[in-house]
């Protein structure tokens, strides 16, 4: 390759703390395991999308379900939610190029979910922003109350500058907080004097 790129992404699980390894369908993969297309592991990103950047941003697992957060790079971004059914073993859907609430829509590099894995009556929930609006960044809160099928607005933020590195704790319990970071980044060519990278800390409550 002439330039970098992040390529693709794939996935693999364990049952025994990492000493075997298998596909989503339980077929074993005995290691090393190639990590790009032409290995055995299950893939999450989309055949025409190789040869541009893909940033997957986060990985859950609940209510029988695999959930993947990523962004592919392509001349019009595609921004994914990918749900892996462990039952089933496929992907049974995908929403892209836009994944969106009523009003709200994450596309971003980076991001999290957040849930109680052994709650299943407790919201999915996908943390992340909308850096397509240069100069209003805000952090933005989906949610699912269906296993990531569907998703509403739950959250938004102020505006930021430019909201990067969003990171978070993945567990969210009923009645207790979604708890995230980020870094605003704020250029020169906004009036600032220098860059200024602001660290942030936000909270968020869950139901």
């Amino acid at each position: 390759l002439t330039k970098y790129l992040y390529w693709d992404s794939h996935f693999m699980f364990s049952i025994d703390g990492g000493v075997t390894w298998s596909k989503g369908n339980g077929t074993p993969l005995p290691l090393p395991v190639v990590a790009d297309e032409t290995g055995a592991a299950d893939s999450v990103v989309l055949n025409d999308e190789y040869g541009y950047h893909n940033w997957l941003s986060s990985m859950a697992a609940k209510g029988g379900f695999l959930h993947f957060m990523y962004e592919s790079q392509l001349p019009k971004v595609r921004e994914h939610y990918v749900r892996f059914d462990l039952r089933s073993h496929s992907v049974d859907s995908n929403i892209y190029p836009v994944w969106q609430g009523q009003n709200l829509s994450i596309r971003s590099l980076d991001g999290f979910f957040a849930t109680d894995s052994s709650d299943a009556s407790a919201l999915l929930y996908a943390i992340s922003t909308n850096q397509s609006k240069v100069g209003d960044n805000r952090i933005m809160v989906l949610a699912s109350a269906d296993s990531g099928r569907t998703w509403f607005d739950y959250a938004v933020s102020q505006s930021f500058s430019h909201s990067y590195a969003i990171g978070g704790a993945r567990l969210a319990r009923q009645g207790g907080s979604i708890l995230g970071t980020f870094t605003n980044l704020i250029h020169p060519d906004s009036g600032a004097t220098a860059n200024v990278n602001e660290v942030w800390f936000f909270r968020v409550g869950a139901r």
